[in-house]
């Protein structure tokens, strides 16, 4: 088998391959290293890249820069199967050496640049915050078959089931965060081409034209490559997609992809209580519980065709405000990176009723005229399978200086409050155009926030009126179904006191649950922390799983701002933990002590002032450095590798997908690299891994 590897940017490190036969089991990383390929002899000559005597198994990249390179491996003798899973694992040596790396340097005293690293041995003796060399996995599905034309050989072919054609290629993306010693490129893309033989024919009764190339069963028992009898049933199974197919090519059922097997994360929650202000994170809303709830809940909202799972961007009616060139307004939104965008705030009047915040939502009362048309048209024009919904309410709606930081709790108490705000979503809704409501109330049964205990029952009551309501209206109407959606706490604390996360409970009636996964930490407390770091984020994740709703029913946040603290100037200490003074300078465009969109952070950066470091243990950045004032800056905030990696749990957890706080707080960087990330095909194993530390971060 003779792999090709794109490299856009060049890295120490080397490949590794490995096969997973699945009709004999789950794929699993067991499974996986049952097959440790091996290079074939001679390849070493032909590659240019030596064969290590101890590690026959290692391609080490050649110092040559970015291009392509190729190497031959043996696959398995006697090995064939319908379905096998190739894995592709990429080692580098940016800032320590693998295992036995001397040794090969030793082997091959020929060798210079990049083979004689100076570079320490990786391990725990190292100390530090990186004593791991950094992993990137990416898979293919193959088929190990017999060629028809050589059946009598004892090497299996290989046939990608991706494609009709006789040849694969799997985009692999992935972002080494340490700079390489030769490269200012941060960012090394493999390619992994996998040679292949002609496809077999399929039986009769069978195409192979569904989803791209894989087998669809027309009737049943019949033999349909590489379709395969499923265990226990009377369907056929399409190992691609863990699908069984029915008698007329339908799936009949369909299950998660498998992916190797990793244990639950901590479990740690944050220290205290986010109480971010204006330009932070969507508002959460609670969770009742109630009487009987309708048996069925409805289905995640699938994405739109592009993207592989729920891509949410928010955008702020309050951003329009900021000074040139950031007073980013509704025609500044790129909606071809989203499948569904919220308009953050609508309020809610005294009297139940949903109403516009800014002046310009709808000016002169006219639904023709205004941002929210804006969003709902111009939007739509360009990218016509977006989503829009409109969210209510807010942190700044609840804070105890707003004057309405009662009405939450005091609507859901009273059946007659409710129904009215109903009646009243469902007609702005459909006046404005919006396919659907995002509910932000910060945060039920949060008595600083004007909560009270009885709004966990009561929410719950609140949101299976909205469902039914919703419901009711598209069956009389012939419209789509809006769409409902909430944003809730990231704190363990708060999520039991005021949500009901129970399989009965709010996911049932919901299109989707936002986790306002960051402000974690912040300028309330008095040391400095990750404000997205990914052991909070997990433990946020693993509270609504644990209580009982399906994790296809989440969505995870991730952040386009950083989170600041005020230090000495200079300070004694600049890691995670360090001492503080309060809030950070306010940034120039967003104004706020404390909080810094990434494009204020950027340009600090770029200016060469302050330092950037990246925390493995959160999976997350900081930078610190002089703030005009005679103290330093402090920043937790996430590159576009940091957010990737927590996107990547979408795959990983089988989540609903993303949503991020907010679009008009990005770099330029941000947004692109996710959107990008969030349309690629990524298959059962994917994963885009931050090194060994990461792998057991993440358990």
């Amino acid at each position: 088998m003779t792999v090709t590897m794109t490299v856009t940017a060049h890295h120490r490190g080397h490949f590794e391959f490995r096969v997973c036969d699945l009709s004999t089991g789950d794929l699993s990383q067991t499974c996986l290293n049952e097959h440790l390929l091996v290079r074939t002899a001679g390849d070493g000559e032909v590659s240019g890249s030596p064969i290590d005597s101890l590690h026959p198994e290692r391609y080490y990249l050649p110092p040559n820069g970015p291009g392509q390179y190729s190497a031959t491996y043996d696959l398995p003798q006697g090995l064939y199967t319908p379905h096998a899973v190739l894995q592709m694992v990429y080692v580098t040596a940016n800032s320590c050496n693998p295992p036995d790396y001397h040794n090969f340097h030793a082997q091959h005293p020929e060798l210079s640049g990049w083979w004689q690293s100076t570079l320490q041995n990786c391990g725990v003796s190292m100390g530090g915050s990186n004593p791991y060399p950094e992993e990137f996995w990416n898979c293919a599905d193959l088929t190990l078959a017999i060629p028809p034309a050589v059946s009598e050989s004892n090497t299996p072919s290989v046939t990608p089931t991706v494609s009709d054609t006789p040849s694969v290629t799997s985009s692999v993306s992935v972002t080494p965060s340490n700079t390489p010693s030769m490269s200012d490129t941060p960012s090394a893309t493999p390619t992994l081409s996998v040679s292949s033989s002609p496809r077999p024919s399929v039986g009769p009764g069978c195409s192979n034209c569904w989803g791209g190339g894989h087998g669809v069963c027309q009737q049943e028992n019949t033999v349909c490559w590489p379709l395969v009898q499923a265990p226990g049933t009377g369907s056929l199974e399409c190992p691609i997609r863990s699908t069984l197919c029915d008698g007329t090519g339908v799936p009949a059922s369909t299950t998660p992809a498998s992916s190797p097997s990793r244990s639950p994360a901590p479990s740690s929650a944050p220290s205290s209580l986010p109480t971010p202000a204006t330009s932070s994170a969507p508002a959460p809303s609670s969770s009742p519980v109630v009487s009987p709830a309708p048996s069925t809940a409805p289905p995640p909202t699938p994405p739109s065709s592009s993207f592989r799972a729920l891509t949410i961007g928010y955008f702020t009616n309050w951003a329009q405000y900021r000074p040139a060139p950031h007073n980013f307004k509704v025609s500044d939104v790129d909606p071809t990176g989203l499948t569904h965008a919220v308009f953050a705030f609508a309020k809610m009047t005294p009297s139940w009723e949903l109403e516009a915040f800014e002046w310009n939502d709808v000016v002169d009362w006219n639904p023709s005229s205004g941002s929210y048309y804006q969003f709902n048209n111009d939007l739509k024009a360009v990218n016509p399978e977006l989503k829009t919904l409109l969210a209510v309410g807010g942190w700044n709606f609840n804070t105890p200086s707003s004057g309405t930081a009662h009405l939450f709790s005091t609507m859901v108490a009273s059946s007659a409050a409710r129904s009215t705000f109903v009646d009243s979503t469902i007609s702005f809704l459909r006046e404005h155009g919006f396919d659907g409501l995002d509910l932000d109330w910060e945060y039920p049964s949060y008595a600083p926030q004007g909560g009270q205990p009885e709004d966990k029952e009561n929410y719950l009551l609140l949101v299976q009126d909205l469902a039914a309501a919703f419901e009711a209206e598209a069956t009389a109407t012939g419209n789509d179904k809006l769409l409902l959606s909430m944003a809730v706490s990231a704190n363990p604390s708060v999520l039991e006191a005021g949500y009901r996360m129970d399989a009965n409970g709010l996911s049932k009636y919901l299109d989707w649950v936002g986790l306002m996964t960051y402000d974690l930490e912040g300028s309330w407390n008095a040391e400095t922390g990750s404000h997205t770091n990914i052991v909070g984020v997990r433990t946020a994740i693993d509270t609504w799983i644990q209580a009982g709703t399906p994790a296809s029913k989440l969505v995870v946040g991730l952040a386009t701002y950083g989170r600041s603290w005020m230090l000495p100037n200079p300070a004694p200490a600049t890691g995670i933990g360090a001492a503080a003074w309060g809030a950070g300078t306010p940034g120039p465009f967003t104004s706020e002590g404390g909080f810094l969109a990434a494009y204020e952070i950027q340009a600090k950066l770029e200016s060469g002032e302050w330092v950037a470091e990246e925390d493995f243990d959160s999976a997350s950045m900081y930078a610190y450095g002089p703030d005009g004032r005679g103290t330093t800056t402090w920043v937790s905030y996430d590159s576009a590798e940091t957010l990737l990696t927590k996107a990547s749990l979408t795959d990983s957890l089988g989540l609903a997908g993303v949503m991020v706080w907010a679009v008009d707080l990005d770099d330029g960087v941000l947004m692109p690299a996710l959107s990008e990330f969030m349309r690629q095909d990524i298959t059962p194993c994917r994963r885009m891994l931050r090194g060994y530390a990461a792998m057991s971060r993440a358990k």
